[in-house]
């Protein structure tokens, strides 16, 4: 996690700031770099996923749906 954090400030998409009240911690702000790229990103994700709901078909592209929603459930109680 770390060295991503590094990577994206590298980048000036992402930003540390002291905690208002907490001085030994640090928050975690994304730059309007950072927001641009996230708004970059979610495109091609959603050109990806219709690609891929076409390919598939109405049917199976619900059956993969379903599928990944179980896989995340798995990841999420481990």
């Amino acid at each position: 996690m770390a060295s991503q954090v590094a990577r994206l400030e590298e980048r000036g998409q992402l930003e540390r700031r002291p905690h208002p009240r907490h001085r030994h911690v640090q928050e975690l702000h994304l730059t309007d770099a950072g927001r641009d790229s996230l708004r970059d990103a979610e495109a091609v994700i959603v050109d990806i996923e219709q690609r891929i709901a076409e390919k598939l078909g109405p049917k199976k592209a619900a059956q993969l749906r379903a599928l990944l929603d179980e896989v995340a459930d798995v990841v999420r109680e481990a």
